[in-house]
């Protein structure tokens, strides 16, 4: 009888996608998300999250992740804007015109981007 309990608990953690990502961040060597993963419940078929002393508020800092960014934007008063060609095109009729046509700005190197 105990193993009986013993393979249905262990069926019911292995079928929880909350428990499988765990599992993948740990053999990832991604704590932070494993531990942000702590704070989340699977509850009757939804995920709840719970908040936790753990759980920090994830932070973007802009400046030192430029690498990311393939385009940059200047504004009249000098200030600089990296930005994603992609998020632009796709969010704003302007730049999807600028940046998928036959403007200066969407070709690098004699090939349209």
């Amino acid at each position: 009888m105990q193993d009986g309990k013993k393979a249905k608990s262990t069926k019911n953690k292995v079928s929880n996608p909350i428990h499988i990502l765990q599992e993948a961040c740990k053999r990832f060597s991604l704590s932070c998300l494993s531990k942000r993963l702590d704070g989340i419940q699977l509850i009757d078929g939804k995920i709840s999250v719970v908040e936790s002393d753990k759980m920090k508020c994830l932070t973007f800092e802009r400046q030192s992740m430029s690498n990311l960014y393939d385009v940059n934007l200047i504004s009249s008063n000098g200030n600089t804007f990296g930005c994603h060609k992609c998020i632009l095109a796709a969010r704003l009729d302007y730049f999807h015109c600028m940046l998928g046509s036959c403007w200066a700005e969407g070709w690098i190197d004699g090939k349209n981007q």
